[in-house]
């Protein structure tokens, strides 16, 4: 094996491993903190950041040990190989999963801001439910086009149905925080409500834009890859692992990204944590 492809596969298994153990960890108390907290079941848009949490820990969970296990056989020149990733290919259906529910959250938001009566009305825990089916199922559509070796055309999907609907309406989160914090007020009380209001919107924004860079960071090796293949006409080797580790990251990412940055839910998962040190001390 080429020296320069086995130093790739092992940064990539370490790379892994760590977003395992992270995305293990860090998804796993995202929702342990949501089943814990009254507070946060009470609000549907912290019931759709869990739900990303358990796509997400789903995802990485099953794709991070069998990317890792895929690449010990690469690296040990395994012959099986070949017959190893034939059956592993369909667990890439979960990291689609984790995209689709990425954008369900991002819509969910933006009928909270651009629809608030509506949302607030309609918008109900089973309506999301059902709604993150019709996403799965959409998803699951676009996997079983891809893995039909038909690249160009899940790519074309991909981009049409999560990519531009994902930006767009992130973007459009953007602007109209931009728009409410530029507001000015008249009185002191409004203007503290503003300011505090403001440094919350300041977070969303920043968590907007961050998402938006996170994904399309993610979906290069992804492009990449496929321009390979259409250049070479050969097996995607060590690229598309790349392409599957960057999507692993980007499901370790979603939790730091939403929960992790939002102020709210933050203190609520210090409390817990207070709560189980101190439980684990008291032992």
């Amino acid at each position: 094996m080429d020296i320069r492809v086995s130093v790739q596969l092992i940064l990539m298994l370490a790379i892994n491993g760590i977003a395992f153990i992270c995305g293990m960890i860090l998804n796993s108390l995202v929702v342990f903190c949501w089943l814990k907290s009254s507070q946060l079941q009470k609000k549907v848009c912290h019931f759709t950041i869990c739900l990303l949490s358990c796509v997400d820990l789903l995802a990485v969970a099953i794709n991070s040990p069998v990317l890792i296990t895929e690449l010990i056989f690469w690296i040990g020149e395994k012959e099986s190989i070949f017959k190893l990733r034939t059956v592993t290919h369909f667990f890439d259906v979960f990291l689609a999963f984790s995209l689709n529910t990425l954008l369900l959250v991002s819509f969910e938001r933006y009928l909270a801001v651009f629809h608030p009566i509506f949302h607030h009305t309609k918008v109900t825990k089973s309506l999301l439910i059902k709604l993150h089916f019709v996403f799965l199922f959409i998803s699951t559509m676009m996997f079983l086009i891809h893995i039909t070796e038909h690249f160009l055309a899940s790519t074309i999907l991909f981009c049409l149905l999560f990519m531009f609907p994902f930006i767009y309406v992130n973007t459009k989160l953007h602007i109209i925080s931009k728009k409410y914090r530029r507001k000015n007020v008249t009185t002191s009380e409004s203007h503290s409500q503003l300011s505090k209001k403001g440094k919350s919107f300041i977070k969303s924004i920043s968590t907007c834009l961050l998402l938006v860079a996170c994904v399309s960071i993610c979906f290069m090796p992804t492009i990449i890859s496929y321009i390979v293949w259409a250049l070479k006409k050969h097996r995607l080797g060590s690229q598309l692992y790349m392409a599957k580790t960057f999507w692993c990251i980007n499901s370790t990412t979603n939790c730091l990204l939403i929960f992790w940055r939002n102020k709210n839910l933050r203190s609520e998962a210090r409390k817990i944590l207070k709560q189980l040190s101190n439980t684990s001390s008291s032992f």
